[in-house]
Order: structure tokens, then C-alpha cells, then sequence
């Protein structure tokens, strides 16, 4: 499995699907959401076919919302979100995004759960929708700048 960008001509009907199988929505709403979102990345299985998604809004100071994250059904439950994981948070981190949030409906049970086990919390709940985030940790390498210090230009009487 890797994660890929998506190129929308290509992959936006396979990626509404994948979301009208796995929830009450319209195709338009997805595509508005595709449309709206300031990334894309695609879940791919190493034959290249389309195994799911993860898109997200805005980036605001280091904080991002994801909209979808989602793997067809075929492949739920194999341990593929956790195996990808690292690289999408190292992705994240690299672009200095170290809070993701989410609206998770409070029926999609099984969603909620599996975003607790990939270390995520519930923060509050508005209707019928749980605000879950997670905090990234900056790597040491990346808090730690370490800088060779030179002795400054001396200037010159002319």
C-alpha cells in the first residue's frame, strides 16, 4: 500500500464510490467536498487500484479538518490506516501541521473507534456529531535547530 495525490479526472468517481458505500450522502456533496478540499491524498494497494482516501479543508496556522477518511470495504479491518499512518502524519509534520480535527457522526461507531486506537480523543460533542483531534509531536530534529554561529562582517573604512 502507498498514499498518492489524487488527480481529480482520474480518481474523483472511484473516490465517490468508495464514500456512498460507506455513508448517507450524495454524489454532489462528495464532489463538493473533493472540490473544496486543500488536499487529497489516495490510499493505493500496490497494483495501483483504489483502495480509499483522506481529504482535508483548510490549513489554518497548524491546525487541519479532515472531511473523509476512508477505505473501501473490501479492505476495512486489515490494519492498513495504522500501517499508513506514520507516513501521512510525517507528511503532515513536514508541511508543520500538528493538530488534526474532525467531525465524526456519533452513529459511525465503528469509525470513532478506530480513530481512538490511531490515537485521537473526543473533545466535545456538537449534535450529533463528536469533535475528535489529535496532537502530532514534533520530531527532536525538527524542535532542536541546530546552527553554526559565525563571527559577524567587520566593516570596512573606505
Amino acid at each position: 500500500m502507498y498514499i498518492r495525490k489524487r488527480n481529480p479526472k482520474k480518481d474523483d468517481s472511484a473516490l465517490i464510490s468508495i464514500v456512498l458505500e460507506n455513508f448517507e450522502v450524495s454524489a454532489n456533496r462528495i464532489q463538493g467536498v473533493l472540490d473544496q478540499s486543500r488536499e487529497v491524498l489516495i490510499v493505493c494497494h500496490d497494483d495501483g487500484k483504489i483502495a480509499g482516501f483522506i481529504c482535508y479543508r483548510f490549513k489554518i496556522n497548524q491546525l487541519i479538518l479532515i472531511d473523509y477518511l476512508v477505505l473501501d470495504q473490501n479492505y476495512q479491518g486489515k490494519g492498513i490506516t495504522r500501517s499508513l499512518q506514520p507516513a501521512f502524519e510525517d507528511f503532515l509534520v513536514q508541511q508543520e501541521i500538528y493538530f488534526i480535527y474532525a467531525l465524526v457522526d456519533e452513529e459511525n461507531k465503528q469509525g470513532i473507534e478506530s480513530l481512538k486506537k490511531l490515537g485521537f480523543e473526543t473533545v466535545y460533542k456538537i449534535n450529533s456529531n463528536f469533535i475528535i483531534r489529535k496532537h502530532l509531536k514534533r520530531k527532536v530534529s525538527d524542535s532542536l535547530s541546530v546552527r553554526r554561529l559565525t563571527a559577524p562582517r567587520r566593516l570596512s573604512n573606505r
